[in-house]
């Protein structure tokens, strides 16, 4: 397997594809692990990941949920207020609404602290 190769099926439509993925890390980069397969889901989508903020008397709040998703060490995580592919919030598969997603998608009438793309990619904050 060539390094950073992807292994699976092409996207199909709304749904993600499993496939693997083994990465060779470059000599002299001080990378923690050098070399690694692992699985990997190709969603081919952005989404959001909001945390609502709200100041009461100088201390700051967040909105969180508790969720018990497979994968989570412990059973209970703890996830930002919204936490949604774009298949989720413009609800292809007729699932539910998602809460608190209008704060998200039209940000007029709220302070935005920070709006950046980021990677689920665990690995690039090691």
């Amino acid at each position: 397997v060539e390094p950073g190769a992807l292994l699976g099926l092409p996207h199909v439509g709304e749904h993600p594809v499993a496939g693997g993925v083994a990465e060779v890390a470059e000599v002299g980069h001080g990378a923690a692990v050098p070399h690694w397969h692992q699985p990997i889901l190709d969603q081919g989508e952005v989404g959001i990941l909001g945390l609502l903020v709200k100041d009461i008397g100088g201390v700051p709040h967040l909105l969180m949920q508790a969720k018990v998703e497979p994968g989570n060490c412990n059973g209970l995580q703890l996830s930002p207020t919204v936490q949604a592919t774009r298949s989720n919030y413009t609800r292809v598969h007729r699932g539910r609404a998602v809460p608190y997603l209008g704060y998200f998608r039209d940000t007029s009438r709220h302070r935005v602290l920070a709006d950046v793309r980021q990677s689920e990619q665990g690995a690039w904050f090691y």
